[in-house]
């Protein structure tokens, strides 16, 4: 299982401003959620109304990432802490 720090240190990563615990993970936008945790990760998908494209979720045991999939097929890919990752959840409407 991959952790916050896995990730943090495999990409480049940077912060969301006013997000605290969040961070955009840079030139990843051609990988699914697999190609950056694992193919042995256990992934989700949400729809949530406060975001128009469909929401993958990984979580690790100190945060997790929240994708959203582009109707391209891109992602845009956020790592986060444990805090970070909880509160967003909370606002996608979003219970694991």
């Amino acid at each position: 299982m991959k952790s916050f720090n896995d990730i943090f240190d495999k990409f480049q990563c940077r912060p969301i401003p006013g997000c605290p615990g969040r961070y955009i993970i840079k030139n990843s936008h051609h990988l699914s959620v697999k190609g950056i945790c694992g193919t042995e990760a256990e992934t989700e998908e949400f729809t949530s109304g406060s975001v128009p494209d469909p929401v993958i979720v990984c979580r690790f045991d100190d945060g997790g990432i929240i994708s959203y999939r582009k109707p391209d097929g891109s992602f845009v890919h956020t790592l986060n802490n444990n805090e970070g990752f909880k509160r967003k959840c909370r606002d996608l409407d979003i219970q694991l």
